[in-house]
């Protein structure tokens, strides 16, 4: 609040001084147009500056807003080589000195843009008008016999005429000084100004004092619902935390799980393949005679031949061209084929050439395979059921692709 009546008696003052406009005033408009002139035509230098986006800055009330429009058209280096250094500039302002200053201060301005290599920058085509503007600058600076600018209410200073031409031109300036005059220096402004303020100040204590019962209201209420707060927060933590471990145990009894069942797997195929190649049981060991071994004999199964596949080359199949009698790290297909003209594949249990099938397993297993989780690099490949094959022509026809898995 007395920040508030300290400003108002402020702004009362000022509305009763009577304004003028002093001429070191207009010398730091003309230093100030002058720059910003210069920053403007620096920005239609498009070989250096490529990404401009606007050329003038009508808005620009200061250096701090030349500064912004500097940098919000990337001109890189302005601020600092440009606008700071003539921005602390001192001109002279005494009657002897201030026109060779300020056509000094225009000088230097030209050349911070255009002097040494940037001399190039005079060909382009607004430097004659960046040149004329900064002239039409310096001779807007034009200071009255006292370095004090007229200004809308003063007395206008006239050269004395004679006979009825001055009458003439006396009656009109007095006219003219009479109506300015009443326009801005009537005695009620001051007064009207000065309610108008208070009216402002009482106003903004009003909104003041509501806005701090609001905040004391905000406050008090935050006050009361924070350890409820706290309290839910800690809960909602212990929860997540609880919710982790959870899943984090459901994840490894899952992987257990998965590892057992395909363990067991493998040891159901193991002994399948083990009844299957386990010779006749001797009959004779058991009490039989060896004449009724001759009718319980089943017929012996066709020994099959084992090659090697890098990859099916056909696309549908393997070409038998291809197939090799020994495996190394690169035969990923193992194939059994019978003298029937078919026959099994699965994935060979070499890690290296599981690996090699892995690198690019859309490749070498999206065809041949079936298989429901997604492969892995580091996975192990194990052949559920192997696939079935018959031979076609010259080349092993993939009747039905090998189910597969990844451990």
């Amino acid at each position: 609040m007395q920040k508030s009546l300290l400003l108002f008696f402020a702004l009362t003052w000022y509305s009763v001084a009577n304004a003028q406009v002093s001429f070191n005033d207009q010398l730091e408009d003309a230093k100030f147009n002058i720059v910003k002139r210069t920053i403007e035509f620096l920005s239609t230098d498009s070989a250096t500056f490529k990404n401009v986006t606007s050329h003038t800055c009508p808005s620009c009330n200061s250096f701090n807003d030349l500064k912004i429009f500097a940098n919000d058209n990337n001109l890189l280096k302005a601020v600092k080589n440009v606008i700071e250094p003539l921005s602390i500039v001192k001109l002279d302002s005494t009657a002897a000195h201030w026109s060779a200053g300020l056509q000094q201060f225009k000088q230097q301005a030209q050349d911070r843009i255009t002097s040494g290599e940037k001399e190039r920058r005079k060909k382009l085509a607004g430097y004659n008008d960046y040149v004329a503007s900064l002239d039409k600058i310096v001779k807007g600076v034009i200071p009255d016999e006292n370095g004090v600018l007229p200004v809308q209410g003063s007395t206008i200073v006239t050269p004395p005429v004679t006979g009825i031409q001055s009458g003439s031109q006396s009656l009109k300036t007095d006219q003219k000084s009479a109506a300015t005059g009443f326009a801005l220096n009537a005695p009620w402004i001051p007064y009207a100004l000065s309610a108008l303020l208070l009216g402002l100040i009482i106003y903004m204590a009003i909104k003041n004092s509501a806005l701090k019962a609001k905040l004391s209201l905000a406050e008090k209420s935050y006050k009361d619902t924070r350890p409820e707060l706290n309290e839910r927060n800690k809960r909602i933590a212990a929860l997540a935390d609880k919710n982790e471990k959870l899943s984090e145990k459901l994840n490894e009894a899952v992987r257990v799980q998965k590892i057992s069942d395909d363990k067991i797997k493998s040891l159901e195929v193991r002994k399948v393949r083990a009844v299957e190649n386990q010779p006749v049981a001797r009959r004779e060991q058991m009490g039989e005679a060896k004449e009724t071994k001759a009718f319980i004999q089943k017929p012996k199964k066709p020994l099959s031949i084992i090659k090697f596949a890098k990859y099916a080359d056909t696309g549908d199949g393997f070409s038998n061209a291809e197939l090799v009698d020994k495996p190394d790290n690169e035969t990923i297909f193992e194939i059994s084929t019978l003298p029937d003209n078919t026959g099994e594949f699965r994935i060979t249990s070499n890690p290296d050439a599981q690996k090699y099938a892995l690198s690019n397993a859309q490749y070498f297993l999206g065809i041949t395979c079936q298989y429901d989780s997604f492969p892995f690099e580091t996975a192990t490949i194990v052949t559920e059921t192997p696939g079935v094959i018959r031979l076609n022509g010259g080349k092993w026809l993939i009747t039905i692709p090998a189910k597969i898995s990844f451990l």
